[in-house]
């Protein structure tokens, strides 16, 4: 008995089910000859195998988004904030500005939403950065639970 979610695939004028294993099923192809025996083809070409599997309904969902955070200390200087914004968020010195001053009056801001390889990695360059010139500006990611229903 054949499943009924099966997509069947057929390039020839009929087909024989030859047997069955787990969710594949095997053909084997076979074109009717009239009389002649040798046409000149192999026996390959003249007995196929095709694997056919069910079809499958595939689900995407939308990736998780993370915030990217700066937080404050004493002593990076707000223009060196200023230009990691500019320079890894693409912001635009006046909202760069903003973003500062809320890490430096709540004592944390939101540089950005994103997914999260890109999240990790911009964290991961904006503390690299802030190490090579010897500033303790600490950036993090978070999940950016005002996008899900937790």
């Amino acid at each position: 008995m054949l499943n009924s979610n099966f997509q069947w695939r057929t390039d020839s004028l009929a087909e024989e089910v030859v047997f069955s294993i787990e969710d594949a099923v095997y053909f084997k192809d076979f074109e009717a000859h009239e009389g002649d025996e040798d046409s000149g083809r192999s026996e390959s070409e003249e007995s196929r195998s095709t694997v056919v599997f069910p079809q499958t309904e595939v689900k995407v969902e939308k990736p998780r988004m993370y915030r990217v955070l700066l937080h404050n200390d004493d002593y990076t200087p707000m223009e060196f904030v200023v230009s990691i914004l500019e320079a890894y968020f693409d912001m635009e010195q006046r909202r760069a500005n903003q973003i500062m001053l809320d890490v430096h009056r709540r004592g944390v801001g939101v540089c950005g939403v994103y997914t999260k390889e890109v999240a990790e990695t911009k964290t991961v360059l904006v503390t690299e950065k802030a190490k090579m010139h010897q500033y303790p500006l600490k950036c993090t990611h978070e999940v950016d639970r005002d996008a899900y229903d937790v």
